[in-house]
C-alpha cells in the first residue's frame, strides 16, 4: 500500500548514490545499449531528444558526445539530479519535473523527436 513514509526521496537519493550508481559494468552498457537503439543518419540539428528520467545526466553526457548538433532536453523529478546534471553537461538544457502533476495551464509542450524514459517506471509509486 503506498503512504507517504515509502515514497522515493530523489534528492536524497542523487545526493548520497550518485557516485556509486555509476560504478560497474551494467549502467555503462545499458547507455550503449540505447544508444545503438536510436540511429541518427545524420545526427543533425533536426534531432530534438527529451529524456525523461534524466538522473544526474549520464546518459545525457554519451548522447551530446555522440551528436554534438542535437538538442537535449532532460526532464527530472529532482532538482539534485537537475543541478548535477547541468553542471555534467552544459551543453544540455535540465528542468526539474515531476511528471505526475499535471502541467500548468500555458505549459509548452516539450516538442522532441525522439525519447527516452529508462529506470523510471519501476520508481513510480502507484504506477496504475
Amino acid at each position: 500500500m503506498f503512504t507517504e513514509t515509502n515514497v522515493d526521496d530523489w534528492d536524497q537519493h542523487w545526493t548520497q548514490f550518485s557516485a556509486t550508481s555509476e560504478v560497474g559494468p551494467t549502467p555503462r552498457y545499458r547507455r550503449r545499449l540505447i544508444a545503438s537503439l536510436f540511429n541518427f543518419s545524420p545526427p543533425g540539428e533536426s534531432v530534438r531528444f527529451l529524456e525523461i528520467g534524466s538522473g544526474t545526466g549520464e546518459f545525457a553526457q554519451d548522447f551530446c558526445a555522440l551528436y554534438p548538433k542535437a538538442s537535449y532536453l532532460g526532464l527530472e523529478k529532482s532538482q539534485v539530479g537537475v543541478a548535477l546534471s547541468a553542471a555534467r553537461v552544459p551543453q544540455a538544457r535540465f528542468i526539474q519535473r515531476d511528471l505526475l502533476i499535471p502541467p500548468s495551464a500555458g505549459s509548452q509542450p516539450y516538442g522532441a523527436t525522439h525519447a527516452l524514459c529508462s529506470e523510471v517506471l519501476e520508481h513510480v509509486a502507484e504506477p496504475s
